[in-house]
């Protein structure tokens, strides 16, 4: 029955983790509880690649969650069940305190689209008014979330927990009702998208060549230097509007903005991107494949505000968190 159980668990992770307006690239996190074990994602792995790879690590929710109600610092030491090379999630804390047999956490678009956006709560409360749900302020993922999900289940028990600049917690009895949650969710927070397209493919070839990058290869990402109100968003001040954006992306977008011809310096060469103002967008010949998948979700989100929002960037100091944060830095290294 385990083996029955797992499997279920790997359909329906990699159903969700092949679709990126749910989940990009290392991104969002799977468990399922049976008995005193848990078994969640791996920190770093893709969900999408559940049914072909190793992903999951045996863990004891139950001892987590002692950690937990202890306050101690690591909550996760000591609860791996098993030989593993691999690190469970660092959002295990989350699916174990969730009191549901299945969990599931997605950053859906339709719902960042959202979440990054001031004063967002009473479009929620109209979206959700029907369902179980609770609200959990902005917090760095790992101890101090846990913190925050932690108070906020004490006060109701739920089945959806919305994440404030980061995205979407769903718990049921079954793995087709996790499924069945999310995409319920994201048809209720789906929002209007502008039209987007490229219009000059030369000039996109041009500033390639001149810079020695790729141009992006998803046409939708060149949306965040031709799109307007796309790249006003992007070269702001601050830029960062969500945690994976700050871990794959950087602490502020690669911007820039030329009138005539281009000097090589303007460009770092150790840069994987580069977002040039009214041109398109480039990439290293070497990047890694989650800066495409990041930079294609945050096309999507911003084509999905409209140009006179006020959004909610993520401040100085919490972006810090997650750049110098051990964990994160695991992730990053992770290979596919």
């Amino acid at each position: 029955m385990k083996l029955d159980l797992l499997r279920e668990l790997e359909l329906i992770s990699e159903h969700i983790g092949v679709n990126p307006m749910l989940v990009q690239g290392p991104g969002g996190n799977s468990s399922i509880k049976i008995g005193e074990e848990m078994f969640i994602k791996a920190s770093g792995k893709w969900l999408a690649d559940a049914s072909k790879k190793k992903l999951f690590v045996n863990v004891s929710w139950k001892k987590i969650n002692q950690n937990v109600f202890q306050k101690k610092k690591e909550p996760l030491l000591g609860t791996i069940i098993g030989d593993n090379s691999l690190r469970p999630s660092i959002e295990s804390t989350l699916h174990a305190l969730m009191p549901f047999k299945v969990v599931l956490h997605t950053h859906p678009v339709e719902l960042l689209s959202l979440l990054v956006r001031k004063n967002v709560k009473s479009i929620l409360k109209n979206l959700l008014q029907d369902l179980n749900w609770i609200w959990v302020d902005y917090a760095c993922p790992g101890i101090e979330l846990t913190k925050k999900v932690q108070a906020a289940l004490n006060k109701k028990n739920v089945e959806i927990l919305i994440l404030e600049n980061h995205g979407l917690v769903v718990g049921s009895e079954s793995c087709q009702g996790v499924v069945n949650l999310t995409q319920e969710l994201e048809r209720r927070f789906r929002q209007p998208k502008r039209v987007f397209k490229i219009s000059d493919e030369k000039k996109l070839q041009f500033y390639s060549q001149k810079l020695n990058m790729k141009p992006a290869n998803n046409s939708i990402i060149h949306s965040l230097a031709i799109d307007n109100t796309s790249y006003k968003y992007c070269n702001m001040q601050s830029t960062i509007l969500y945690p994976d954006q700050a871990v794959f992306l950087g602490p502020k977008l690669n911007c820039i903005k030329i009138e005539k011809g281009l000097k090589q310096k303007w460009v770092d060469k150790k840069s994987e991107y580069v977002i040039i103002g009214g041109k398109g967008v480039f990439v290293a010949e070497n990047a890694k494949p989650e800066i495409e998948e990041m930079l294609t979700c945050h096309s999507e989100i911003l084509l999905r505000i409209p140009s006179n929002i006020k959004l909610k960037y993520l401040k100085t100091n919490e972006v810090s968190d997650l750049l110098g944060w051990e964990a994160e830095i695991y992730r990053q290294n992770i290979k596919r």
